[in-house]
């Protein structure tokens, strides 16, 4: 009588193995860079709309700043509010966001994203990000100066 054997041979079995090993080396770096460039879009919106908060104020105060007395009051990042925006809030662990104010006074600022080391993001090839209060975006990659062709990376 003849048997009637079922089942996967090791060969058969190991070129499955390879074949997945294969896919997973080409998948897992392009989904680590494709989290990471989601994140720098995060980032870029929260400093578009961390700007356009800082227009409102300037339209109603005169001023980016908080002005309660002499000086610009600002908040443990340096930014000029008590309040942080729900977008900016959300992109914080990923980047620091901050803000240099203008040594002249309170009518020019630079709004900095910085990537952190979680989730990889002092990877990003785009660097540090930056949009002033005329609206120029620039980047500074992690080996370079800075850059002024806006937030293509």
């Amino acid at each position: 009588m003849k048997q009637n054997k079922t089942g996967f041979t090791l060969i058969e079995l190991m070129i499955v193995v390879a074949i997945i090993g294969i896919l997973a080396a080409i998948a897992v770096p392009s989904y680590k860079q494709h989290i990471i460039e989601t994140h720098r879009a995060d980032a870029q919106a929260g400093l578009v709309e961390l700007s356009g908060y800082l227009e409102r104020r300037y339209s109603e105060t005169f001023s980016y700043c908080d002005v309660k007395g002499p000086t610009c009051t600002v908040n443990d990042n340096g930014l000029p509010f008590d309040r942080i925006p729900k977008g900016v809030a959300a992109t914080e662990r990923r980047y620091k966001i901050s803000i240099l104010k203008s040594k002249s006074g309170t009518n020019k600022f630079e709004l900095r994203a910085i990537p952190q080391a979680l989730g990889d993001q002092d990877e990003d090839a785009c660097g540090e990000m930056a949009i002033r209060n005329t609206g120029v975006k620039i980047h500074k990659p992690p080996s370079g100066s800075w850059v002024t062709t806006g937030w293509k990376c």
